[in-house]
């Protein structure tokens, strides 16, 4: 945050389409920026193809996005659905609480969630 001659300004958002009230001023209809997490998965529940919190297992190295190695066979959770299904946001245990964005066709499921 940088001071002026007024005081502390408010940071900018980085992404100045989710700043509250400016589509509304705009006259564009209102996007929903706040969603519960259970309200995400039950949308994409009936989804082809893997889904939030499936176990899965990898089935290539890959590279956590802190840059350590992932070893093939590496069991994690799918924490996010990337462009419908074509990657994947999986958390591995091992490194710690390590994400690593993952192609689709170097997953395949373990269990699916029981949700």
């Amino acid at each position: 945050m940088e001071g002026g001659a007024d005081g502390p300004q408010r940071p900018r958002p980085l992404c100045r389409a989710f700043v509250p009230g400016r589509l509304a001023k705009a006259g564009a209809p209102r996007i929903l920026t706040h969603m519960s997490i259970e309200t995400h998965f039950l949308l994409r529940k009936d989804q082809p193809g893997l889904r939030d919190l499936d176990d899965v297992l990898l089935l290539g190295p890959a590279v956590a996005m802190t840059g350590e190695a992932i070893a093939a066979g590496t069991e994690g959770t799918v924490v996010g659905v990337l462009s419908d299904g074509l990657a994947y946001l999986v958390e591995f245990p091992q490194p710690m609480g390590a994400i690593a964005m993952v192609r689709a066709d170097m997953l395949t499921l373990a269990r699916a969630s029981d949700r």
